[in-house]
Order: C-alpha cells, then structure tokens, then sequence
C-alpha cells in the first residue's frame, strides 16, 4: 500500500519524484439555466452598416469573436435595443430566447 500523508495525499507520486498529489473532486454540476453563457456576441458585417452588433447562438458558424458570451438575460438586453444589435440572421437566436433562458 502506498504511503499516505497526513493531509490525506498519495505518496505514490511523492515516491517516485513526482511530489505530493492532493485527491480533488472537480465540481461537474453545470452552472443553473440563468448562468449559462449560451450566446454570442459578435461584430456586424461591414456590409451591414447601420448596426454594431448580432447575437447568435453558441453553435453558428457566421459569428466570427468567440470569446464575448453572453447569458440569455444579456442577449436579451442587447437585443432590445435594434439600433446597435440585432440577431443574426441564420441562426436566428431571438426565436428561442425567452426571459428564462
């Protein structure tokens, strides 16, 4: 049996040089509905020059920025102003987006 320290370790790793390993469980519960970053934010084309901004679903391929998510109530904020942002218009996300989303 490997010897164990006091913190509760492995001292497998330890024995071979590799130093102490903590046991952890990672927390694998998703985050509730309301937390959940579901959107995407991305530039308008420059062909479309009247608006700055679409939402489109996680999934699509027209949206260029991958790293602006969004949660369905900050979709849902941007788009209620459709002067600066709109949805996209392939994926078409405002037809799934609800207040609970």
């Amino acid at each position: 049996m490997p010897p164990v320290s006091p913190g509760g370790r492995c001292g497998c790793y330890a024995a071979a040089g590799l130093g102490w390993v903590t046991a952890v469980p990672a927390n694998l519960d998703p985050p509730p509905p309301h937390e959940r970053r579901r959107w995407r934010l991305d530039a308008a084309p420059p062909t479309d020059g009247w608006v700055e901004f679409y939402v489109h679903r996680r999934d699509c391929a027209q949206a260029q920025c991958t790293d602006r998510l969004l949660t369905g109530q900050e979709a849902l904020g941007r788009l209620a102003d459709p002067d600066a942002t709109l949805p996209c218009p392939v994926c078409r996300p405002d037809r799934v987006l609800t207040v609970a989303s």
